[in-house]
């Protein structure tokens, strides 16, 4: 892999964290116009696509730097399960910071971390199932 495409990887990846991330200290960086909002212009509606944003650019991020590392996915069901643990994380982080502690939160919030752990499951046996024959 030529050095100017792991530096652009790099960028990408160091972009897209920091996307990612800034929500979670109260502000919102639109990537497309290249500015930093604020998480109190952005209606409290809108909120679960501040969530889905986070972990969207965060499992892209993740799986940048495993890209850099040469490190691909063991399974098929790896990218779900990444993109849903990380829908738990920042879906956590913005109840505490928004502090808002409904039932309307939590339950999806839950539903997503049980289907998180059907999926690790599925992952883990597909991953031991991928090498079986090759010893």
């Amino acid at each position: 892999m030529p050095a100017p495409f792991k530096i652009l990887i790099a960028l990408l990846i160091v972009i897209l964290s920091m996307a990612a991330l800034m929500p979670l200290v109260g502000y919102h960086f639109v990537i497309s116009q290249l500015k930093f909002i604020g998480i109190e212009e952005f209606p409290l509606d809108f909120a679960h696509l501040l969530v889905v944003h986070s972990a969207c650019f965060a499992a892209l991020s993740y799986f940048g730097i495993n890209y850099l590392r040469r490190k691909r996915p063991l399974s098929s069901v790896e990218p779900l399960l990444v993109f849903s643990v990380f829908l738990v994380i920042f879906g956590l982080g913005f109840m505490l910071l928004l502090e808002k502690t409904s039932l309307a939160w939590f339950l999806p919030l839950g539903l997503i971390a049980i289907v998180s752990l059907f999926l690790y499951r599925e992952n883990q046996a597909e991953t031991k199932t991928i090498f079986k024959d090759n010893w």
